[in-house]
C-alpha cells in the first residue's frame, strides 16, 4: 500500500470569513493578516517565463493583474516587459499595502486600484495586451467561473496573452473554499472558443514551501498532476504562434544549466535599476546547484542589489512602525543579507569591510541597533577586521535613529539603556583604535546622550570636544588650565572642534530637559553672545592669590574665545518651549520679543546683501514661526495670564503683517529674476567657488586626553574640519517658507488665539462676578427677620428689599 499523501486544505479561518461576508471578507482577512496566498515575493514561475524569453510576450501596451495582493508580480511584469500594469484587488487594505511596498513601487509603471474584477470595464482601444491570473481563479466560487471567462474575453485585446498560474492542485472536490477545487482543464472550459493554448508546463522553480510539497507529491505517486502548473493561452484572433512543448528548453548537462543560471544572474546584476527581488530570485536559483563556484565579486554585487536602497527603506520602515503591534522585523530583508554573508564565508573567503559597512548602512536606515551591534561584533571578533570611521558612524547612526522611532512604554527603559551602553562601548573602541572623531560622530554621540538622558556623558563630550563647561560656559574647562602648558609657562589652549548651530541646539535641548532655567538661560546667552577674547584674561585663578603673590601678569593667561554659534529658528523654539514648560512667563515674553526683533534684523541683512552682492547672499537661518508663539501662549493659558496672552496676540498680528509685506516684496523680486533684471542664484555667478575645489587644510590633531577613565573622558584624535558649506539665498525657497509660516500664523491666530482669549476673558468675568456677590454677602448678617447691610454705614433692611437688590445686580451682569 502506498504511503498516505497529504492533500492541501483550505484555511478554515478564511473559509469562515468568506461565508460570513463573501465581499468584505477579503478585506477582513488582509486586516488581520490571514493571507496564506501571499508568498512575499515574485512567483518564480512567472519570473522564469519572462526572463528566459520562453515566448515572445508583448513589450508594449497594457497589462492587468486581478487579485494583485501586495503587487510583487504586477511590478515585475511592468518593469521587465515595459507594460503599463493595472493591478486591482477587491480589498482596500491589500491595495494600500501594495502602494507602500518598496519592492513593488521602485521604478515600475504600475497603478493599484481597489476594484471588483467583475465590474471592471475599459473603453475602446484600451484593452489589455496581457492578463496574469495567480490564485485568483481558484478563489472564485465555481458558479462564477463562467463570468470570469466572459470578463477575460471582454478585457483582453485580440492576439493578447492570458497567463494563468494554477495553484493549488489536488484539492478535495467537495471541500469548501477558497481555494476551490481546480484542474488545468477548467480554464479552457470557461474561456470557450477562439483561444489557443501555447504553453502548458510544470515550473522548474517554485516557492520553497510549495516546492517541497510538490516534490513529495510527485515522488510518492508519479501519476498525480503537478501541484503548481503554468498555462499560457493565446487569443487566436491574431496571427497564430507556435505551440511550445514543455521539455524543449531543457538542457542536457549540468554545466549548461549552471551557465544558463549564471548568465541569468549576471544579466540581473548588470541592470542599473535592477529589481532587488529579481536579483535575489536569480541568486537563490543559482544556489540550487552550488555556491562554491561563484566568484566573490558576484556575491558582493548580490549583497548590494538584493535589497532596496536605504533611501527607499527609511520612509517605509517609519510607516511600518505605525502599523499593527509587534512582533515586527526591524529589517524586512535582513535574512537576505545574512544569507549572502554566510555564503561568502562558506567559500573560504572573507567579507571586506565595505561589505559590512553596507549592511550597517542598511540597518542605519531602519534604526536596527541590535543588528548593527551584531554585525560590528562579527567583523571585529569573527572576521578580525579593524573598523574605520564609517563603521562607527553607521553604527551610531542606527542607535540614534532607533531612539527617534516610537517605542512601547514597557520596552522604552530597556531600549534606552541598551543604546546608551552600545554608544559607550563604541566610544571606548574608537579610543582604543585611535579612530579620529568626525563632527558627524560627535553629533550622533551627543544626540544619543540627549535621548538617553545621560548627563555625565553629554557634559564630558562638551568639555573635551568643544571646550565648554556648562557650569562655567564663559570659561575654559578647568583641566586645561592645569594640564595644558608650554615651556614658557603660559597655558596653551587645545585645538577644539568648531561649535556649530546644530551642537548649540542639542545643548539647549539637553539643558532645557533638566528643568534648570538659570542654567538654560546662561548657556543660551554665553554660547550665542560670548565675551570678547580679552575678557578671558580676567578669569585667571591667580586673582584668588593676588594678596599673597603680588600683581598678576596680564600675559600669564592666553586670550580665549568662548565657543559660540549663531542661533536659528530651532534654537529659539527649543528655548521658548523649555521656558514655557517651566512656567517662566517673564523670560518667555522676553525671548519671544527678542525673536520678533531678530527676524527684522535678519531680513534687513538679506535685503542689503541682495542689493550689494546678489550672487552671494547667504540664506537666512531665522524666522518667527507658529511654534514660538504656541509655546508662550500655552504658558499664558495655564497661568491665566491675560496680559501675556494679549502680548502673544500682538506679536502674532505684527508677524502676520510683516510676513505679508515680505511675501509681496520677494514675489516682485522673483518676477524681476524671471525677467533677467535681478540676478539672485549663486550658481549663475562665474566667480562662485565650486565645492569640489575646496581643499582640506592640515591642522594638528589633539593628543589623547590625560587621566582617561572611560570613553567620555578619552576622545582620540580629532581631524581638521571644514567650515560648513554656505547655503545661498534662493528666492523661490524663501517664498515657500514665508508662505508656510504666514498660513500657520494666520491659522494660529484665528483658530487658537482668538478662541482661547475669548474663553479666558469670559472665565475671568465670571470669576469677578462671583467674587462681587461673595463680597456683598459678607456684609449681610442673617437674622430671623432682618438683615444688616453695609452701604454708607450699617443699617437694617428687610428681606424683601435685599432680594430686590440681588435681583437687580444679577440682571445687570447678564
Amino acid at each position: 500500500m502506498p504511503p498516505s499523501i497529504p492533500v492541501p486544505v483550505a484555511n478554515k479561518g478564511l473559509v469562515r470569513l468568506m461565508k460570513e461576508s463573501p465581499v468584505s471578507g477579503w478585506d477582513d482577512a488582509w486586516k488581520i493578516g490571514l493571507t496564506p496566498w501571499d508568498s512575499g515575493d515574485i512567483q518564480p514561475a512567472l519570473r522564469d517565463l519572462i526572463l528566459f524569453n520562453e515566448l515572445d510576450l508583448p513589450k508594449a501596451g497594457r497589462a492587468l493583474v486581478p487579485g494583485c495582493g501586495r503587487g510583487y508580480d504586477a511590478a515585475f511584469i511592468a518593469s521587465h516587459l515595459g507594460l503599463d500594469a493595472l493591478a486591482i484587488d477587491i480589498s482596500p487594505t491589500a491595495v494600500q499595502a501594495a502602494r507602500e511596498n518598496p519592492s513593488a513601487i521602485s521604478g515600475a509603471s504600475v497603478t493599484f486600484e481597489a476594484t471588483d474584477f467583475f465590474e471592471l470595464s475599459v473603453p475602446d482601444g484600451q484593452h489589455f495586451n496581457l492578463i496574469y491570473d495567480h490564485t485568483f481563479f481558484v478563489a472564485i466560487p465555481p458558479v462564477r467561473r463562467c463570468d470570469w471567462g466572459k470578463q477575460i474575453s471582454a478585457l483582453l485585446k485580440p492576439g493578447g496573452y492570458l497567463v494563468t498560474l494554477v495553484f493549488p492542485l489536488n484539492l478535495p472536490v467537495d471541500e469548501d473554499g477558497p481555494p476551490f477545487f481546480v484542474k488545468p482543464e477548467h480554464y479552457a472550459e470557461v474561456l470557450g472558443e477562439g483561444w489557443e493554448k501555447v504553453l502548458d508546463k510544470a515550473p522548474e522553480n517554485s516557492i520553497p514551501e510549495r516546492r517541497s510539497l510538490t516534490n513529495l507529491r510527485t515522488a510518492t505517486n508519479p501519476r498525480l498532476p503537478w501541484l503548481h502548473r503554468c498555462l499560457l493561452h493565446f487569443a487566436t484572433t491574431a496571427p497564430a504562434s507556435s505551440i511550445v512543448e514543455p521539455g524543449l528548453a531543457a538542457e542536457s548537462s549540468s554545466d549548461a544549466i549552471r551557465d544558463r543560471k549564471l548568465c541569468s544572474l549576471g544579466t540581473a546584476l548588470s541592470q542599473e535599476d535592477s529589481d532587488s527581488s529579481a536579483v535575489w530570485a536569480r541568486y537563490v536559483d543559482f544556489g540550487t546547484l552550488d555556491y562554491s563556484g561563484l566568484p566573490l565579486e558576484i556575491h558582493q554585487k548580490v549583497l548590494r542589489k538584493c535589497v532596496p536602497q536605504p533611501s527607499v527603506l527609511r520612509p517605509f520602515a517609519a510607516k511600518r512602525m505605525q502599523g499593527p503591534p509587534p512582533p515586527r522585523t526591524p529589517h524586512l530583508y535582513e535574512a537576505r543579507l545574512k544569507a549572502v554573508m554566510r555564503n561568502i564565508r562558506s567559500i573560504a573567503q572573507k567579507p571586506s569591510l565595505d561589505d559590512y559597512n553596507y549592511v550597517l548602512e542598511q540597518f542605519a536606515a531602519v534604526g536596527h541597533p541590535y543588528g548593527s551591534m551584531d554585525v560590528y561584533d562579527e567583523l571585529r571578533h569573527a572576521v578580525k577586521l579593524q573598523p574605520d570611521t564609517r563603521t562607527f558612524r553607521l553604527t551610531l547612526q542606527s542607535i540614534a535613529h532607533r531612539l527617534t522611532l516610537p517605542m512601547y512604554k514597557s520596552r522604552r527603559a530597556k531600549i534606552q539603556s541598551d543604546c546608551a551602553a552600545f554608544c559607550k562601548a563604541l566610544l571606548n573602541d574608537m579610543s582604543s583604535f585611535g579612530i579620529p572623531f568626525t563632527p558627524a560622530i560627535l553629533d550622533l554621540a551627543m544626540r544619543i546622550s540627549k535621548e538617553t538622558a545621560d548627563q555625565d556623558m553629554f557634559s564630558q563630550l562638551l568639555k573635551l570636544v568643544y571646550g565648554i563647561d556648562l557650569d562655567f560656559p564663559d570659561h575654559l574647562p578647568i583641566q586645561w588650565d592645569h594640564n595644558a602648558t608650554v615651556e614658557a609657562g603660559i597655558p596653551q589652549l587645545p585645538n577644539f572642534q568648531p561649535f556649530s548651530t546644530a551642537a548649540l541646539n542639542t545643548t539647549i535641548d539637553m539643558v532645557g530637559r533638566s528643568g534648570n532655567v538659570s542654567k538654560l538661560v546662561q548657556a543660551f546667552e554665553v554660547l550665542t553672545q560670548p565675551l570678547p577674547p580679552q575678557a578671558s584674561q580676567h578669569h585667571s585663578l591667580e586673582f584668588d592669590d593676588e594678596d599673597d603673590f603680588g600683581v598678576v601678569n596680564p600675559a600669564s593667561t592666553q586670550p580665549h574665545q568662548t565657543p559660540h554659534a549663531k542661533p536659528n529658528s530651532t534654537t529659539y523654539h527649543l528655548l521658548l518651549k523649555h521656558l514655557s514648560r517651566a512656567n517662566h512667563s517673564t523670560l518667555a515674553r522676553h525671548y519671544l520679543f527678542q525673536a520678533f526683533q531678530l527676524e527684522r534684523v535678519v531680513d534687513r541683512a538679506v535685503r542689503t546683501h541682495i542689493y550689494h552682492t546678489p550672487y552671494k547672499t547667504p540664506a537666512p537661518q531665522f524666522a518667527t514661526n507658529r511654534h514660538m508663539l504656541l509655546s508662550v501662549f500655552g504658558t499664558a493659558k495655564r497661568n491665566k495670564d491675560m496680559q501675556l496672552m494679549r502680548f502673544v496676540g500682538y506679536i502674532a498680528r505684527q508677524t502676520y503683517r510683516r510676513k505679508k509685506n515680505d511675501i509681496t516684496y520677494y514675489s516682485e523680486l522673483r518676477e524681476l529674476q524671471r525677467q533677467g533684471r535681478q540676478p539672485l542664484a549663486a550658481d549663475h555667478d562665474p566667480s562662485h567657488p565650486n565645492s569640489s575645489e575646496l581643499q582640506v587644510a592640515h591642522v594638528d590633531v589633539l593628543p589623547p586626553f590625560p587621566d582617561a577613565a572611560d570613553a567620555t573622558t578619552s576622545i582620540p584624535l580629532i581631524p581638521p574640519e571644514l567650515s560648513p558649506p554656505v547655503k545661498y539665498f534662493d528666492v523661490a525657497v524663501h517664498l515657500d517658507i514665508l508662505q508656510k509660516d504666514f498660513e500657520n500664523i494666520a491659522n494660529f491666530y484665528t483658530q487658537e488665539f482668538l478662541p482661547g482669549l475669548a474663553r479666558k476673558t469670559q472665565r475671568v468675568k465670571e470669576r469677578l462676578g462671583r467674587r462681587r456677590v461673595v463680597d456683598l454677602l459678607s456684609h449681610v448678617k442673617i437674622g430671623q427677620k432682618w438683615l444688616t447691610f453695609s452701604k454708607t454705614g450699617r443699617q437694617m433692611v428687610r428681606v424683601s428689599l435685599w432680594r430686590k437688590v440681588l435681583g437687580k445686580y444679577s440682571q445687570g451682569n447678564q
